[in-house]
């Protein structure tokens, strides 16, 4: 029901309220590939290009920062201190 409301949320525009309701199932077992890239996508326009990153890397799926520029430059720069 969380991942609903989230995307009812950014779509009416309501960022931080849809971030809320993706941080309330990150714990939980969720397939579903938009909340995902919602929440990521979230975190970068807030400016938090490390939780962005791991939120995209948690799921395996990295390709989500391809065409985002600045972030994904950063996020390789991450990647390269990481090791």
């Amino acid at each position: 029901m969380q991942a609903l409301r989230g995307k009812y949320h950014y779509a009416r525009g309501n960022a931080d309220e849809a971030l809320a309701c993706f941080e309330r199932i990150e714990g939980e077992r969720c397939s579903d590939s938009a909340v995902w890239y919602l929440s990521a996508l979230l975190r970068r326009e807030k400016g938090d290009i490390p939780g962005a990153l791991e939120e995209v890397l948690k799921k395996g799926d990295f390709f989500v920062f391809l065409g985002a520029g600045d972030v994904w430059r950063q996020g390789l720069r991450i990647l390269e201190r990481l090791g």
